[in-house]
């Protein structure tokens, strides 16, 4: 029996929305597949576990919340090079990056 989406929504919910911003913008690359390969995997997790303690703990050692991260680095600068002509500067990617966070927030609160 999968973990009650009660638990595992609001956690996956700040990834999902960080994804499907990437996804939205045409996000590509080896780093943007394994973003979205590490989303499967906790995915996966939710369906095959069941409970939020089993779900934490093998999320945390297969490091699927920093590998999550920073794939999404990796494929936001990536796609803040794509989409500017003399490469990325860091104030562009801090402000895409903010705005990716502020989205995940109004995520949560709208799923407390």
């Amino acid at each position: 029996m999968p973990v009650d989406k009660n638990f595992t929504d609001p956690i996956l919910n700040t990834f999902r929305y960080m994804a499907k911003d990437l996804t939205d913008k045409k996000a590509s690359g080896p780093a943007f597949d394994n973003m979205m390969a590490t989303l499967a995997t906790m995915e996966q997790l939710a369906d095959q576990l069941n409970d939020i303690m089993s779900f934490n703990a093998e999320m945390v050692k297969q490091n699927l919340y920093n590998g999550f991260s920073n794939f999404f680095g990796e494929a936001y600068a990536n796609l803040s090079k794509q989409m500017s002509s003399g490469g990325a500067d860091d104030a562009s990617l801090l402000a895409m990056t903010l705005k990716a966070y502020e989205g995940a927030i109004v995520n949560l609160k709208d799923v407390p």
